[in-house]
């Protein structure tokens, strides 16, 4: 390659550099920005994969074992406690053939099926919105700061030191 003499002074010769686009303080200002904007799509993305295994232990739990204890305590037929222990609800006809004490333990531990598949859907829902939004402000700073940190290509002068776009 051949080297280009400077236009401003022809004297120099003209070399490729790149050099940031904005000043000092905006690009000390874009990383101030983008450091923290990639840790937070990081903790965004540990913090949805955190909610979604919690959510899925909590779907895992089995009744406790007051309620087992009531159900077993009320005589409750052994195919209703089976069917609440895989989180289930008994049907109606289910239920019909059970004393007073048995319907109350059955309806005890149906609630408890329901607040727990409720928690389910709750804590899934929560954890994901938290996550998308502190992942899509992050990714917004990030953009932000990573634009204020771009470098550019240009010609600078070994002489005068002016300086003339690359492209």
């Amino acid at each position: 390659m051949t080297d280009v003499r400077c236009k401003t002074c022809d004297q120099g010769v003209l070399t490729l550099q790149k050099v940031h686009r904005m000043s000092g303080p905006s690009v000390t200002i874009g990383y101030i920005l983008l450091i923290p904007s990639l840790l937070g799509i990081a903790f965004a993305l540990l913090f949805f994969i955190m909610s979604m295994v919690g959510a899925a232990s909590v779907a895992q739990e089995k009744l406790s074992a007051t309620t087992l204890q009531r159900l077993h305590d009320a005589n409750v037929p052994p195919d209703i406690i089976t069917k609440l222990e895989a989180g289930r609800t008994p049907s109606r006809e289910e239920k019909e053939g059970l004393s007073a004490d048995q319907a109350a333990a059955v309806s005890t531990a149906d609630a408890e099926v329901r607040a727990r598949a409720g928690a389910v859907g709750c804590m899934g829902a929560c954890g994901t919105g938290m996550a998308a939004t502190v992942a899509v402000l992050s990714f917004i700073g990030g953009l932000l700061g990573w634009l204020l940190v771009m470098k550019k290509r240009v010609l600078v002068c070994s002489t005068c030191s002016a300086v003339t776009n690359a492209s």
